[in-house]
């Protein structure tokens, strides 16, 4: 816009450039929405980015875990006992030591031992109530002295998990804020030497993870919810056979 000014020097009218309050609202409006549009494309990449990582972190320990099942049953040499007793036909045993309490079960191939909860989140400062499901552990696995017996190890106290069984070598085998919606390992056909692997996990908070109920002890499929926080949750699930090798 073109301001008419008086020069008191020359007593003539000059002519001076500038901007009106209306046309620097106007821009200043135009500049707001473009940073607004801007969050708004960083927002999403970074959340984009985060449910990457998630993804990528589920899918590795679901297959590491598939992986160290799969050697397990083709290479050690005995067939898989479960119970907490005495080997039997059974593939799973648990423990519940008063009514209500969270059971932990136990899967054995030889001297390598399998326990595990279903359906917690692997916490440091676990909560367990009609909301939260956490525990200090999810699925430990460890080596026992002797095949006389497979009774799963406490995983609910905090601190590594050991018994009178154990050779001491045991870890934990879900990252954090991962829970094992299934673990299940199944002779199909009976007695033919092919075994039926399911590993299923869930990362994010119980408000983020839907699971799916299903028959027995295994959870069914889990899905995240369609709310917001989606890039914190993230599902992994790998079925696979594997046959026994050495007898």
């Amino acid at each position: 816009m073109l301001t008419l000014m008086w020069d008191h020097k020359t007593n003539k009218n000059s002519q001076q450039a500038g901007f009106t309050i209306v046309e620097l609202m106007i821009a200043l409006s135009v500049l707001s929405v473009l940073l607004v549009m801007s969050s708004v494309i960083l927002i999403q990449i970074g959340n984009l980015y985060s449910k990457g990582v998630n993804a990528s972190k589920i899918q590795d320990a679901t297959r590491s875990v598939t992986a160290d099942l799969t050697g397990t049953l083709e290479f050690s040499g005995q067939a898989p006992a479960g119970g907490c007793g005495t080997p039997s036909p059974k593939t799973t045993c648990y423990t519940q030591v008063t009514p209500g309490e969270v059971p932990v079960y136990s899967y054995c191939i030889g001297k390598v031992r399998y326990s595990y909860i279903l359906g917690h989140k692997l916490s440091d400062s676990p909560r367990n109530d009609d909301t939260y499901h956490e525990s200090y552990h999810v699925l430990w696995r460890d080596t026992m002295k002797t095949t006389d017996k497979c009774p799963p190890l406490k995983l609910l106290d905090p601190g590594a998990p050991n018994d009178s069984q154990s050779s001491g070598d045991g870890y934990e085998m879900v990252p954090h804020n991962v829970r094992l919606t299934r673990f299940k390992v199944e002779q199909t056909p009976a007695a033919s030497g092919i075994y039926n692997i399911d590993v299923w996990m869930a990362y994010g908070d119980d408000d983020l993870v839907n699971t799916q109920g299903d028959s027995g002890a295994q959870p069914g499929h889990s899905t995240c919810s369609g709310d917001r926080g989606t890039q914190y949750c993230a599902v992994s699930e790998i079925s696979t056979s594997a046959t026994r090798r050495l007898n």
